[in-house]
């Protein structure tokens, strides 16, 4: 009788080393997909806050110093929802878990912006020449620089151009806040990370699109995912287990308050 169980287990360790790597790539990135799962859920929460500071703000950006933004705007909106995120960093003596969660998001932020020169907020509507054309000054005197008017809208008919495609539109829809955030996500988990971002840049168009979509609702001014959104941090990050890739979410808002812009 001839022993095979030599040549057996020698099978099983060659079965076992091939079929390995697939198991763990399968395991780490099915972390890493919900990671990003959730920060994509995370961001589209984020994004309506942002619109919601954006639209009782006049449409502003930041006010008060940044990163952190105290006064309000679309990036204290936007760092307000994405500080769950960051609620596992250490804490600091005198500081709360909410104060340095919601601090070290208004500072990823604006490392995002600092490293990839771009901003992470993009203004999708209204657009910065339509709404030179339809600006007027505040009757009330509470803003003291041109404005688009917020009050009275059913009655308002005027349209103005320098709309999306150099269109006219009219003052109804110009009161009307969409946004784009585009946030830089840090993948963390080893193996799953490098091939996630592979196929990322693999997948996605090389640059932004410059046509715009007519329907005002439907504008896009970039391309939601081009794949030199966030080159600066993995340059940044290029000898460290760290790779980030772009995910974004819009939200769309009625403005209450009149549109003077970013």
């Amino acid at each position: 009788m001839i022993n095979l169980s030599h040549k057996s287990s020698g099978q099983a360790m060659v079965e076992y080393v091939i079929i390995l790597p697939a198991l763990l790539l399968i395991i780490l990135g099915s972390f890493q997909i919900a990671l990003i799962y959730q920060a994509k859920v995370t961001l589209n929460y984020a994004t309506f806050l942002a619109a919601r500071q954006g639209s009782m703000h006049n449409g502003k950006l930041c006010i008060g110093a940044a990163p952190i933004c105290s006064g309000g705007g679309m990036k204290y909106g936007l760092a307000y929802g994405m500080s769950p995120l960051y609620t596992r960093k250490k804490t600091s003596a005198g500081l709360s878990d909410t104060t340095i969660a919601l601090l070290s998001a208004a500072t990823a932020i604006q490392l995002d912006e600092t490293i990839n020169h771009r901003q992470v907020i993009s203004t999708l509507n209204p657009t910065p020449q339509w709404a030179r054309s339809a600006s007027t000054s505040d009757p009330y005197k509470v803003i003291t620089v041109p404005s688009v008017p917020n009050d009275n809208l059913m009655y308002r008919r005027q349209s103005y151009g320098g709309g999306p495609g150099g269109r006219a539109m009219s003052i109804q829809d110009g009161n009307v806040l969409k946004i784009r955030v585009t946030y830089c996500y840090k993948m963390e988990i080893p193996f799953a990370n490098t091939i996630i971002y592979g196929i990322n840049n693999a997948l996605l168009p090389e640059s932004p699109n410059p046509h715009p979509i007519n329907d005002w609702t439907k504008l896009e001014s970039t391309n939601p995912n081009p794949k030199n959104q966030c080159f600066g941090l993995n340059v940044m990050h290029l000898n460290d287990n760290e790779k980030y890739i772009p995910i974004t979410s819009d939200a769309t808002i009625r403005m209450q308050s009149r549109y003077i812009g970013p």
